[in-house]
């Protein structure tokens, strides 16, 4: 391998954010209750103003899934994949990957959202490797915890470098494709740095640094 392709997921391999299609997928099913949905978008407003660490959004969003079955999660993470997710993978974003690929760079998903719907979309779009949230399971049942920060924000950058790291590359050496503001540190720390749909401060960042700018649609 030549180096390593990191490729955040939400709007940039995904139209919309996965972790919001799962939560919604999950009240279908009667698997979280109302309540718990309904608190979810109060603590992203309460992140996004500054009042709440991100690692602290998820914890109180896994409250719900205390003592619960991690074989449970995941059979259901496929089957959201499958009927919500898969359906909005963008197909500029396969054909990509696939160049990618074919260029000799090793393809890691990089996401906040939790390993049993990133796990099914990795396979799908023939990625190598995936970093995300990791929830911890003791006999089969998650314990509420994290086993790491989220892969969000500054802990992202650190899961990206400690990855190449042990595949013997610097981020220097690698690419990074993504959309968003978030994303900025990880997409300044790589050696290149592609914009995809991006919002419009992740757009002037890139105007002002000469990235590539691409727009994928469905």
């Amino acid at each position: 391998m030549m180096g390593i392709a990191f490729f955040d997921v939400d709007n940039t391999v995904v139209h919309g954010i996965t972790g919001r299609m799962f939560a919604t997928f999950l009240l279908l099913k009667r698997e979280i209750g109302l309540k718990s949905y309904a608190h979810m978008p109060y603590y992203s407003l309460l992140h996004y103003l500054g009042f709440l660490e991100y690692e602290k959004v998820v914890e109180l969003g896994l409250k719900t899934w205390r003592g619960r079955s991690s074989i449970r999660l995941r059979k259901l993470g496929f089957e959201c994949f499958t009927k919500r997710i898969k359906p909005r993978i963008y197909p500029g974003a396969r054909d990509l990957i696939r160049q990618v690929r074919q260029s000799n760079l090793m393809v890691v998903l990089l996401s906040a959202s939790p390993e049993q719907i990133i796990e099914p979309l990795a396979k799908e779009v023939a990625a190598d490797a995936i970093l995300t949230t990791r929830i911890e399971v003791e006999n089969d049942q998650f314990t509420g915890r994290l086993t790491s920060p989220p892969c969000y924000g500054k802990a992202k950058i650190t899961a990206a470098k400690d990855f190449a790291v042990q595949k013997g590359f610097e981020l220097n050496q690698c690419w990074a494709y993504a959309d968003s503001q978030t994303d900025i540190p990880l997409l300044r720390a790589c050696g290149k740095a592609v914009a995809v749909n991006p919002d419009r401060w992740l757009l002037k960042e890139a105007r002002r640094n000469k990235w590539e700018v691409i727009r994928f649609k469905l």
